[in-house]
């Protein structure tokens, strides 16, 4: 169901509730918009650590079950049980079902007055007649609403037998205590337990200690929305941090090339004017790519914002998984990404249309006098050429160019241009949200392929240690698919030596203290691979900690027994068993009996001894 455009949330009767409360708040009933069956809401107010109001977290709950219960409470022939809300509502009751389309019924159309009674009591009983029998009626409030529970029974049928006033006093109680449990169980079920587990992770979120951190994704969470655009705006914030590294030395690229130019200014007035138009053009230039830059844009727009040029059509466009691609090959091959993408757009725009390099990995195209459907076919051959190449085959790695659009168009003269901005770069991150992960997902899979081409050890080492870890769980009793994940996260344990020169890899000798540096820089550089997509991001952690000893000695954040996750002390130990027991170009493998005396000695030490 999608709201209409003057929906106001916070008028609808769970908001203001919550806020009166301040706690736990139930709604009256209502008819579901999208079926007309009854439902209620449960909203409460949610505040952060400074005590300051953000807003209400509220979920629908179905009242069939409840119904239920209500309705299956026979009291003899003629007696029934029914409940109603805080405004005399019935929502229960085995004469007023609700169908498709039914109104809502209030109690005090059966019998006139009667919710005022009950509400002034709360609880009791009166003598009363319903629907045309007389009888006695037994009340009591629901735990924690302003619902009222209600037994009817007729007096022919009761003939003043006190247990049968005693059974009508116990289903009233049961029944409101059945509800009053089921409501507990909802509430813990639908909105504690998933705001008590977001709320923890986000407290973990730390930028200046980890700023490649991401909240688990659990695709059956219901805030797993909210998740993945955390999870994104984490990524857009490492990358803007780290482009904001990579811009100054680009600037100060830029400032010493621009005095170097203005140095070389010669006397006479024409080669003065030339080298002059070489700076403005500098000035105006993005230096990696050669499109115009973000200062370029900036007048550019000012100009064409006339009715003279309209439509205006604005593309913005973003690389997809450009962190990922410079975390894994290098920022060269990122770079080499980024002038390739350059490329395509130079050969795919008009004579008059205008390109430019905004940040790292977004670009924006000026398009004057294009309507939509023009700039939709500019995209299309941006894209044409896009599935056509694949990028960097001479080095020996097949990465495919993922590129998300955005399209807004001014057609009017009193829209404002910086609007057509954003909407299409809000549409831009829209498709980014969706295309992303998949793209990275198939980039993990080239930086695999890639690394068993750089070296066939590696191949076969992750292989076998993939069978190892495999074995261990099936011998543990785990689940199928724990065993299965360790499988994978066997092969993939030693991803991050993509980013490792092929040089040390291969190294016959011991490494220098600059070499085995950057071998222990593996499982963080596999983390931040693996994080970059949602469904490996537990495998991330799990990889993170492979190398860390029982005994708090290892790398690379030092923990010891069991801080360690049984994953990671599981990987450990498959691993060491697989590089003792196969040739290195170090050394020839060491015999069976040999490695199983170097696990049993290190037990304790750099192995769970309990694994």
């Amino acid at each position: 169901w999608t709201p209409p455009e003057d929906y106001d949330w916070m008028s609808r009767d769970w908001y203001i509730k919550a806020l009166e409360y301040d706690g736990l708040a139930y709604s009256d009933v209502f008819l579901d918009a999208i079926d007309d069956k009854p439902i209620i809401a449960i909203s409460k107010p949610v505040y952060n650590q400074n005590n300051e109001f953000l807003g209400v977290v509220a979920c629908d709950i179905s009242m069939e079950k409840i119904v239920e219960i209500v309705e299956e409470a026979k009291v003899r022939d003629l007696g029934y049980s029914f409940l109603i809300d805080g405004t005399g509502n019935i929502l229960a009751h085995p004469n007023y079902r609700y169908e498709s389309g039914a109104d809502i019924v209030n109690i005090d159309s059966i019998t006139e007055n009667i919710h005022s009674q009950l509400k002034e009591t709360k609880t009791g009983e009166i003598k009363v007649e319903l629907e045309g029998v007389r009888g006695i009626l037994f009340y009591q409030p629901i735990e924690n609403t302003d619902w009222i529970i209600g037994n009817f029974m007729s007096l022919m049928e009761l003939n003043s037998n006190e247990w049968d006033m005693f059974n009508m006093f116990t289903t009233s109680l049961v029944i409101s205590i059945t509800i009053f449990t089921i409501f507990l169980y909802l509430q813990n079920k639908t909105i504690l337990a998933p705001i008590v587990r977001l709320d923890e992770d986000i407290r973990s979120i730390n930028v200046e200690e980890n700023i490649g951190y991401r909240i688990p994704i659990d695709k059956k969470d219901p805030f797993l929305e909210l998740r993945t655009s955390i999870n994104l705006a984490l990524d857009k914030t490492q990358e803007f941090f780290e482009q904001v590294e990579q811009d100054r030395e680009e600037l100060l690229a830029q400032h010493e090339e621009l005095i170097s130019s203005y140095n070389e200014l010669a006397e006479n007035i024409e080669q003065r004017k030339i080298l002059e138009d070489r700076l403005r053009d500098l000035s105006y230039r993005d230096q990696l790519t050669g499109l115009y830059n973000r200062r370029f844009f900036d007048e550019e727009i000012k100009r064409l914002d006339k009715e003279e040029y309209l439509p205006i059509s604005i593309i913005m466009a973003d690389v997809n998984g450009l962190k990922l691609i410079n975390d894994s090959f290098g920022h060269f091959t990122g770079d080499e990404l980024l002038k390739s993408i350059a490329n395509i757009i130079k050969k795919g725009i008009r004579e008059n249309d205008i390109a430019c390099r905004l940040s790292g990995d977004e670009f924006v195209i000026i398009l004057p006098k294009t309507t939509e459907e023009e700039a939709e076919k500019v995209v299309n051959r941006f894209r044409e050429m896009s599935y056509d190449r694949r990028f960097l085959k001479d080095m020996g790695i097949d990465i495919e160019i993922s590129i998300a659009y955005g399209i807004g168009v001014k057609d009017r003269l009193d829209m404002d241009i910086s609007q057509v901005i954003r909407k299409a770069e809000d549409y831009m991150y829209s498709r980014k949200l969706y295309e992303g992960p998949s793209m990275r997902s198939r980039t993990i899979e080239t930086i695999v392929r890639t690394l068993y081409k750089k070296s066939k050890i590696e191949e076969l080492h992750s292989k076998r240690v993939a069978c190892f870890c495999r074995k261990m769980g099936i011998a543990l009793g785990l689940p199928k698919d724990k065993v299965e994940e360790l499988y994978t996260i066997g092969l993939l344990h030693d991803i991050g030596k993509i980013a490792v020169n092929e040089d040390i890899l291969h190294k016959a000798g011991p490494l220098t203290e600059r070499e085995w540096d950057s071998m222990k820089k593996h499982p963080e550089i596999g983390f931040r691979i693996l994080s970059t997509v949602n469904d490996m991001s537990q495998m991330a952690k799990y990889i993170l900690y492979h190398h860390e000893k029982y005994d708090g000695s290892g790398y690379p954040k030092g923990l010891k027994g069991e801080e360690i996750p049984l994953v990671s002390r599981i990987i450990a130990i498959a691993d060491a068993y697989e590089a003792m027991s196969s040739d290195r170009p170090y050394r020839k493998a060491l015999p069976p009996e040999q490695v199983m005396e170097e696990l049993i000695n290190n037990e304790g030490t750099q192995f769970d001894p309990e694994l």
